[in-house]
């Protein structure tokens, strides 16, 4: 099944924006974040208006599954997808243009200290929160994040060198290099 969303902005309502600012996200955790947000939703009584979604997100050319949810059926919220990544591909815009040609590593440093940089702003203005961050796009089905995790384990065990994660260096959990720098 394939869910599009509307991208509308970021969302408004002071209740919503409360609730998702209370919750503690963690790096590479995008079945575990999306609960959060369900039972965070739950607990506010807002359920009815939360759904999760597993699926695909496209960051450039390659896919990644991935886990988020939508309200009202309509904006998506996603604790994986943030401000810091904008500035990241900024950064490496504006070094490109001047002539310089980090490595991977310069890179993947860059962006650890860019997430840094975000780790005191509220969640809403620094996490995917109703729009859609340009170049990016959702592909997913509604499911929980259980399945949603089930449908990864089946994917990495079947396809264990997909270019959409062996040439990122993830580990058997399915977190990126970048995503271990940021932890450690």
């Amino acid at each position: 099944m394939f869910h599009e969303t509307t991208n509308k902005g970021p969302i408004s309502d002071a209740a919503v924006v409360d609730v998702f600012d209370e919750i503690h996200f963690e790096v590479g955790q995008c079945y575990t974040n999306t609960e959060k947000i369900l039972q965070a939703f739950n607990q506010a009584g807002l359920v009815k208006d939360v759904q999760a979604m597993t699926g695909w997100l496209f960051v450039g050319p390659k896919p990644i599954h991935h886990c988020w949810a939508v309200y009202q059926e309509q904006y998506v919220i996603d604790a994986g997808v943030d401000m810091a990544q904008l500035s990241f591909q900024d950064k490496v815009h504006d070094m490109m243009q001047n002539g310089q040609r980090p490595d991977k590593e310069d890179l993947r440093m860059l962006l650890v200290n860019e997430q840094e940089a975000y780790l005191d702003e509220p969640n809403h203005k620094t996490k995917a929160f109703g729009e859609v961050y340009p170049d990016l796009l959702y592909i997913g089905s509604y499911n929980s994040p259980d399945e949603g995790r089930e449908i990864f384990n089946k994917l990495i065990q079947e396809y264990p060198n997909h270019p959409s994660y062996a040439e990122q260096g993830m580990n058997t959990q399915g977190a990126s290099r970048i995503q271990q720098m940021f932890k450690n």
